[in-house]
């Protein structure tokens, strides 16, 4: 099963950590099967030797098997069985889908599918945040940002509110991004977003607003993700609640200790 797969792929690793030699490393990867690690119905990781082709120090599978339980229960929880509760497989459903964002070559796309992942799951945003590492230093002040609004204690996790929030942000996210990569944010915001209508105005008005070279050279593309929106004229036609929303957030920005720099 799924949560299995991840406590052998966890306790493998920490056991090619612990091995010094080169010869045992490769000799390790080529027994992978013999170190059995799984996870039983009440949730707990458990080891099997299955082959005696290959031995082990104890302290290093022991090692390797607690590993494997912290990484479990972190990610899972630590109550029942894993298999059967509704809420572990959603949140084996977020980790899957973490994983596969985390593999998109651009930062701009990881934070695009990120907040259609809170978007999807509003009551999961603070443990999506907690599981969730990026390798881009634009994308984790982004998401230190979205925290800080999120945690305020005036502050619901709705699907409603959570979009508001983004589209309000989308000139600050504009701001906070590197010169040279606006153009590329505001195409993939668009492009991912594109359900949520008040972010796909806020990207149509932060677009038309803009003169930065970069977003000019990626008009053409930008345009292409706007225009998957059938409803993008009529999107158009009300600007009042993103303006209120951005105004409220102008009021707010003196508070935030995470406050952009001006456009560039």
């Amino acid at each position: 099963m799924y949560m299995s797969s991840v406590a052998r792929q966890v306790a493998w690793r920490q056991i090619e950590r612990s091995l010094e030699n080169p010869e045992e490393i490769v000799q390790f990867r080529q027994n992978l099967s013999a170190f059995h690690y799984y996870v039983s119905e009440s949730g707990e990781v458990l080891f099997e030797q299955v082959s005696d082709q290959i031995m082990l120090d104890n302290q290093i599978v022991e090692s390797a098997r607690t590993s494997a339980q912290s990484y479990v229960t972190k990610v899972f929880g630590e109550s029942g069985s894993p298999y059967q509760k509704s809420e572990n497989e959603e949140l084996a459903s977020i980790y899957r889908q973490l994983r596969n964002l985390s593999r998109a070559g651009r930062q701009e796309t990881r934070l695009a599918l990120l907040m259609q992942l809170i978007l999807e799951s509003p009551h999961r945003t603070f443990k999506i945040f907690d599981l969730y590492t990026d390798r881009g230093q634009y994308t984790r002040q982004v998401i230190a940002l979205l925290r800080s609004v999120f945690q305020r204690p005036d502050f619901e996790l709705t699907p409603d509110a959570i979009e508001e929030v983004i589209a309000a942000y989308v000139p600050r996210f504009y701001s906070m991004s590197y010169y040279g990569n606006r153009g590329v944010l505001l195409e993939k915001l668009a492009k991912n977003l594109s359900p949520y209508k008040k972010i796909v105005r806020a990207v149509y008005r932060k677009f038309e607003s803009s003169r930065s070279r970069d977003v000019l050279e990626n008009s053409v593309a930008i345009r292409r993700a706007l225009a998957g929106n059938s409803q993008l004229r009529k999107l158009m036609l009300d600007d009042e609640t993103v303006d209120a929303n951005q105004n409220s957030i102008s009021r707010q920005d003196a508070q935030n200790p995470l406050r952009a720099q001006g456009e560039k």
